[in-house]
């Protein structure tokens, strides 16, 4: 992969409405050339403005309407928070994160082997500020829309000492979709004999979710901040629609649909990290464990369809735990050494039932199956400047272990246990003359 290292760009005093700058060197970080490194700047704007208005402004990054995020109009990208992936929805914890807590912004397009060696559509890694000054600060916000959605956030950060608690709250309820159509449908199954019928749908989408967390960090000492926190939810979401067929010629047969849907389900999870700064400026530690889970989560489907129904329900619960260390390690100006590895194990159990009625009714089914997965990683990059030109070879080396079981079945899906060692060689390069 050939880049361009990033130029330094200043934003002038005067600009308030700069929201984020490039960076091209900092003092306490190591550069890695397999990531685009975005400051944000400490202006009124830049502190008010959520995390998803800041990613708007990046080069590469897109923000669809629904609030999704693509990586080179590639979707599936990967959110991390301090190298940490983030749990639950991102795009909801997202929403409370501002300008203020944000110290820059990592676009990785084409993961190291540092990341997993799975097919992403990127990593965006937002690095936080450390609260430095004695004290307490805020931020909130409230959105309505004229559908009667309402989504509002809240967080409060302390310092007092070597202690620093945080607090983050969000909610959102109300409805937030609404449509009505209608179509007019012309067919001739026979040549100069058409079918004509008219199509009048329409149907609207329900949600609503609260969010909380707390956090609490201790400086051992200048370099070195241990911190324990723990965070919970719930959310429901229901979709309605319905649809009317009505002809307008007498070979068409009248007839209704309705549609009804959603989901809910609650989460929770706590996780405790280890961050420590070297001697050396760039060098550093980083260590977490996770363990997050969703125990309760239902999805369920009716449909309506002429004189026949279909009913679906799943109900899942999920256990998701993850242990991780990595060290950077700048040898001198022109070389850093990277490593770390990763423990991962995650279990869910799922649970299908399915009902029909009608003409030709096929008898209720039902199923249930479990799945249980280890995966053990390790990786190493080393980056080394030769004149104008900087070579980042890297290794990663991941092992997986699945069992999948069904009752259904007289033998695991899987007998036993799969093992799915994989090995990754990577190799970038950039030239600081470009």
């Amino acid at each position: 992969m050939f880049a361009a290292d990033p130029p330094a760009i200043v934003a002038p005093a005067e600009q308030e409405e700069d929201v984020i700058e490039v960076v091209a060197t900092r003092s306490d970080q190591a550069q890695r050339i397999d990531r685009r490194t975005y400051r944000v700047n400490e202006t009124p704007h830049s502190a008010q403005a959520d995390s998803l208005q800041l990613l708007r402004g990046l080069p590469a990054v897109t923000i669809t309407p629904d609030d999704q995020i693509m990586l080179l109009g590639a979707s599936g990208v990967t959110i991390v928070v301090d190298e940490r992936p983030v749990q639950g929805d991102p795009i909801a914890y997202l929403r409370t994160l501002h300008g203020s807590d944000i110290e820059r912004i990592e676009v990785i397009t084409n993961p190291s082997a540092q990341y997993s060696a799975q097919g992403t559509g990127g990593i965006i890694n937002f690095v936080l500020r450390q609260k430095k000054k004695e004290g307490m600060t805020g931020s909130g916000s409230i959105q309505a829309s004229s559908l009667g959605y309402f989504n509002g956030t809240g967080s409060i950060r302390n310092k007092k000492g070597k202690l620093t608690y945080e607090i983050q709250l969000q909610g959102r309820a109300g409805r937030y979709n609404k449509s009505t159509y209608r179509k007019l449908r012309t067919v001739e199954l026979v040549p100069g004999v058409p079918t004509i019928n008219t199509e009048d749908g329409g149907g609207d989408n329900h949600s609503a979710a609260a969010w909380g967390s707390g956090k609490l960090t201790y400086e051992l000492s200048a370099r070195t901040n241990i911190s324990g926190s723990m965070f919970g939810g719930g959310w429901v979401n229901d979709n309605r629609n319905d649809v009317e067929f009505v002809g307008l010629t007498p070979d068409f047969i009248s007839y209704s649909e309705r549609y009804r849907g959603g989901e809910g389900g609650s989460f929770g999870g706590m996780e405790f990290t280890y961050d420590h700064k070297g001697k050396v400026d760039g060098e550093t530690l980083k260590a977490s464990a996770v363990l997050f889970g969703n125990p309760n989560h239902r999805q369920h489907l009716f449909t309506e369809y002429a004189n026949s129904t279909f009913r679906s329900e799943r109900e899942s619960s999920r256990l998701y735990t993850t242990s991780k260390v990595d060290w950077v390690h700048p040898m001198g100006k022109d070389k850093i050494l990277s490593t770390g590895a990763e423990w991962a194990h995650e279990s869910h159990d799922n649970d299908y039932r399915f009902e029909f009625t009608g003409p030709s009714q096929p008898p209720n089914q039902s199923e249930s199956f479990s799945v249980h997965q280890n995966k053990l990683s390790g990786f190493v990059t080393f980056q080394k400047t030769f004149g104008t030109w900087t070579l980042m070879p890297g290794a990663r080396v991941e092992s997986l272990w699945r069992t999948v079981k069904s009752p259904a079945f007289r033998r695991p899906t899987y007998p036993g246990r799969t093992c799915s060692p994989r090995f990754t060689l990577s190799t970038r390069w950039a030239n600081r003359s470009i």
